[in-house]
């Protein structure tokens, strides 16, 4: 048997779809089942043992075509349609997904997708039972193998990250060369930084919690970030070190050594994780992070603001 298992981006969707690969695997224990990404999402489940391969996929999230965009997609397409799978499960189902099983696979499934197509995409009562959708996107990637004849294994929930012993080597090297003892010390996580305006919580507050946690619990902050976001948390700390404050009558100095810019130092969002396993708390608004934190059984705490928690939030530690 030979699978390919859909699901484009983005971070946390991925990670969140890893129930539903690991079913899919149980069903199919001796098959090969390859995974297709979006470009730049390779890594998140590199380590995965549920998946044969990982396959990415270029320019998946272009909403206006060019001539060369349409001609990469049909050569892709039919480069998918050569490796003759038997089976194509879109977990990612958006007009794009559909549209490459169109192309990749041969006529009787072809027809069948095409009124998935139809019926997921292109009728209006959709835009309605989107706005209705209450369980919790786990839920929803588990819930689609349904129509793959799937059933066993849907409440398995748990979600799962791999490191490799190199990744886990980084973050020992890293948090060593900081002298942080996570068995000892109170290590919390945050990041500031979430791409959509609308989920932003504002760095302002990201810098008085942190604050706060130093003040009254002794704590040491590792703020992440990625490389295009490296001013956002040094904004933030700026913020700390200008607003901290024991009390009105002291005026103590910044305690530097509690907080450690990971901002842009970290190769993967997987090295990250492998520092955020060692924190016994992560905060941040609704972005892969978060999900990353969940996946390695750190406790959590999740700002929202236009996602519904109880849709994209973690089922887990929060």
């Amino acid at each position: 048997m030979n699978i390919l298992i859909l699901k484009f981006s983005a971070i946390g969707d991925i990670i969140q779809s890893v129930p539903a690969i690991r079913a899919v695997r149980k069903h199919f224990p001796s098959a090969n089942i390859d995974l297709l990404v979006a470009e730049g999402y390779e890594n998140i489940l590199n380590n995965c043992p549920y998946v044969n391969k990982i396959i990415s996929f270029k320019r998946p999230f272009k909403r206006e075509y060019s001539i060369s965009d349409l001609k990469y997609f049909v050569s892709f397409a039919k480069a998918i349609r050569n490796e003759n799978y038997d089976l194509i499960i879109d977990l990612q189902r958006v007009a794009r997904s559909y549209s490459l099983q169109l192309f990749a696979l041969p006529l009787p499934q072809n027809l069948k997708m095409f009124q998935y197509f139809i019926y997921e995409i292109l009728l209006p009562h959709r835009l309605k039972i989107l706005n209705e959708i209450k369980f919790n996107d786990v839920e929803k990637y588990l819930s689609y193998l349904k129509d793959y004849n799937i059933l066993e294994s849907n409440n398995d929930k748990k979600l799962e990250l791999w490191f490799s012993e190199e990744e886990l080597k980084f973050a020992c090297k890293f948090l060593n060369g900081y002298k942080i003892n996570p068995h000892k010390d109170f290590l919390i996580g945050i990041t500031p930084c979430v791409k959509w305006d609308s989920k932003k919580w504002g760095i302002k507050n990201y810098a008085k919690i942190s604050n706060f946690l130093i003040k009254n619990y002794n704590a040491t902050i590792l703020i992440f970030g990625g490389q295009d976001e490296i001013h956002e948390v040094e904004e933030t700390i700026n913020i700390m070190k200008n607003e901290f404050t024991v009390n009105k009558e002291q005026n103590l100095p910044f305690p530097h050594h509690k907080v450690i810019n990971v901002a842009g130092k970290t190769p993967t969002i997987i090295y990250a994780g492998a520092l955020i396993k060692n924190c016994k708390l992560f905060i941040s608004g609704d972005t892969g992070l978060l999900h990353v934190a969940d996946a390695v059984g750190v406790k959590t705490i999740s700002i929202w603001g236009a996602t519904k928690p109880e849709v994209a939030g973690p089922l887990g530690n929060y």
